[in-house]
C-alpha cells in the first residue's frame, strides 16, 4: 500500500512517527489553549493536530496530564451518542466516565467513544477506550514510553512539563487509529473531537478544554452546574476531516508517481 504523503512548499513530508512527538507532518495545530492552566506546569492541555493518512489517522495531544487524564471524546455520527453524559458504562473502569455523569457537551456534539489517558507524573501513560454506545471498554495498555499496539491503534507519549508558549508545546501524547475503529468510513469523513483535562477520579475538571473554554475561565471543579459546555462562548470541539485547499495542493513527481497531498482545516 502507497502511505498518503503531505505535500508543503519545500517537497514530500513523510506521515508522522508515533513517538509522542509532534512532527512537522502535521502542519499547524488544529486548536490551542487560551487559559492558563490552575494546576501547574504539569497538567495542561495545551493543543491538538491531525494528520489523516489512508486507513487511519494520527492524533497528537500538546501537554501533559500528571496525576490526572486527557479525556478524548469523539463524535463520528454514529447512532447512540451521548449530548449529555450519563452514568450506563459498565466494566471495572466505567468510574472513569460514570463519574461525568451529566456533563452536558455543545449542541449538536454527541459523544460515540472516549479515550481516557492517565499520566501519573513519572514515564507511564495509562490508555483505556469506551464504546459510549455499547457500555463496553478495555484497557489498552501503559505507554512508557511505547509506542504500544492495541486493535490496530497504536500509541506513545514524551511528558515533559509545559514551560513555553502553549503554541510551541511539542511534546505529549500521540496516537494513531483506524478509522473503521471508531466507525469512520475513511479519510474523507469529518467527525468532531472534545478533549478535558480531569483529574484521576474524573470528578475534578480544569478549565483545560479544547476547543477552548473562554479566557478568563476558572476551574470547573465538582460544580455540576459548570459542566455545561453550551454556557459558555464558542464551541468546546473542533472539526476534523479532509478538506482540500486549492492553493496548498501539488502535484509532485516522485519516481514517476504522482501524489497528491491531503491538507485539513478546520472548519
Amino acid at each position: 500500500m502507497v502511505s498518503i504523503l503531505l505535500v508543503t512548499a519545500t517537497g514530500v513530508v513523510a506521515q508522522p512517527i508515533i513517538d509522542g512527538l509532534r512532527d512537522v507532518s502535521y502542519g499547524a495545530s488544529v486548536t490551542v489553549q487560551q487559559n492558563p492552566t490552575g494546576w501547574g506546569a504539569g497538567n495542561v492541555l495545551a493543543n491538538l493536530s491531525y494528520y489523516p493518512d489512508a486507513s487511519s489517522f494520527s492524533l497528537f495531544v500538546g501537554g501533559r496530564p500528571s496525576g490526572n487524564a486527557f479525556l478524548l471524546f469523539f463524535d463520528t455520527g454514529a447512532a447512540g451518542g451521548q449530548n449529555v453524559l450519563n452514568n450506563s458504562q459498565t466494566g471495572g473502569d466505567a468510574y472513569e466516565i460514570n463519574n461525568l455523569n451529566g456533563f452536558k457537551f455543545d449542541s449538536g456534539f454527541q459523544a460515540n467513544y472516549m479515550l481516557r489517558v492517565y499520566g501519573d507524573g513519572a514515564a507511564n501513560a495509562y490508555a483505556n477506550f469506551f464504546d459510549l454506545g455499547s457500555g463496553a471498554n478495555a484497557y489498552w495498555g501503559d505507554a512508557a514510553p511505547g509506542p504500544v499496539s492495541f486493535g490496530g491503534a497504536s500509541f506513545a507519549q514524551a511528558f515533559q512539563d509545559v514551560g513555553v508558549p502553549y503554541n510551541q508545546v511539542a511534546n505529549g501524547f500521540e496516537i494513531s487509529i483506524p478509522y473503521s475503529l471508531i466507525g469512520l468510513a475513511g479519510p474523507s469523513a469529518t467527525w468532531r473531537l472534545s478533549a478535558i483535562l480531569a483529574n484521576g477520579g474524573s470528578d475534578y475538571l480544569s478549565n483545560q478544554q479544547l476547543d477552548s473554554l473562554p479566557n478568563p475561565t476558572g476551574d470547573l471543579g465538582n460544580n455540576h452546574s459548570a459542566w455545561d459546555q453550551t454556557l459558555y462562548a464558542g464551541n468546546q470541539y473542533v472539526t476534523l476531516g479532509v478538506v482540500p485547499e486549492p492553493s496548498s495542493l501539488a502535484l509532485v513527481g516522485l519516481g514517476g508517481l504522482a501524489l497528491l497531498g491531503r491538507l485539513y482545516r478546520r472548519r
